[in-house]
């Protein structure tokens, strides 16, 4: 079936502050753009933190010359109370059921998968085709996200503010567990790789092995992290890491791009205001984007 548009926009909020930058939560940063992408984060849900950055590199033009080199530092943010993690799920879930025209298809690269999906098909985006098996590492990179999140706050806090942080990432645990929020999170990464592939971005190999190398160098140091990798299985990992980063350095750039433009319009805007005009800019620009390309659901 066709999905509804306005199904992927119930908790593109909730996606948006809290797992726009996930490759930067497990980086270094430094550098104003790093400390307004944080910032920004961090006004979502102050001390959700878990810092971090994303590089990528600007194919320019016919003359494929290489320019801009950005990053983005993230913490981890906790975009709304739990009630309001819920009401989306819930919400989410009642609208599962809808169908509707996916736009204008635009080119994405061959796939034969898309013609015949296949078993355990979930979506195809354009021409590209993800399984179960994609959207349970895409949930993965959430879970490690949340994960980081909570070694954060452990270091941070003790005693009943600790165990309000605590419980705050266990429901942010339970809010991956549905499968609505996690097809969710795969349509709205891969959506906006292809936005900025239309713009002209890529992700050179060299720079996605040293993102690859420091992301994993960092999230073995969080113990819960190392636990679901070594339970999801560390050779499935790697395998499965580049096209993952690739999809959300790309979309990361977009991001970028958009904290730039509202910082050329607004020199003086403060974090807040910042915070504020980056959401509502990215979820126009989202929801704009994905009626320009086709989204086939194939589970019930």
């Amino acid at each position: 079936m066709k999905v509804c548009k306005r199904q992927l926009r119930l908790v593109l909020l909730l996606l948006v502050l809290s797992g726009m930058m996930i490759l930067g939560a497990c980086a270094n940063a430094s550098g104003e753009k790093a400390d307004a992408v944080d910032a920004v984060v961090e006004a979502g849900d102050a001390g959700d933190a878990a810092g971090g950055e994303g590089d990528t590199e600007r194919k320019a033009g016919e003359g494929g010359r290489d320019e801009g080199k950005t990053s983005g530092k993230d913490g981890d943010s906790g975009s709304g109370a739990a009630a309001d993690d819920k009401r989306a799920s819930d919400e989410a879930d009642a609208g599962s059921g809808d169908t509707a025209s996916g736009g204008k298809a635009a080119a994405s690269g061959n796939d034969a998968s898309a013609v015949n999906p296949g078993e355990g098909a979930v979506v195809t985006i354009n021409e590209k085709t993800f399984d179960k098996d994609d959207v349970e590492f895409f949930t993965l990179m959430e879970k490690i996200r949340i994960e980081a999140g909570r070694h954060l706050d452990q270091k941070q806090f003790d005693g009943e503010e600790w165990e309000g942080r605590n419980a705050y990432w266990e429901e942010q645990l339970e809010y991956f567990e549905n499968m609505n929020v996690q097809l969710q999170n795969v349509v709205e990464i891969y959506a906006m790789s292809l936005l900025a592939e239309e713009k002209h971005y890529f992700n050179p190999q060299e720079k996605l092995e040293k993102e690859m190398e420091a992301y994993v160098k960092k999230i073995r140091d969080i113990p819960a992290a190392k636990e679901l990798i070594e339970a999801y299985g560390e050779d499935e990992f790697n395998y499965r890491l580049q096209e993952y980063m690739d999809y959300s350095l790309l979309r990361d750039r977009v991001v970028s791009d958009l904290i730039d433009d509202i910082k050329e319009e607004n020199p003086d805007i403060t974090d807040a205001e910042l915070n504020y005009e980056l959401s509502k800019s990215y979820e126009d620009l989202y929801i704009d984007h994905i009626n320009d390309i086709e989204i086939t659901i194939h589970i019930q």
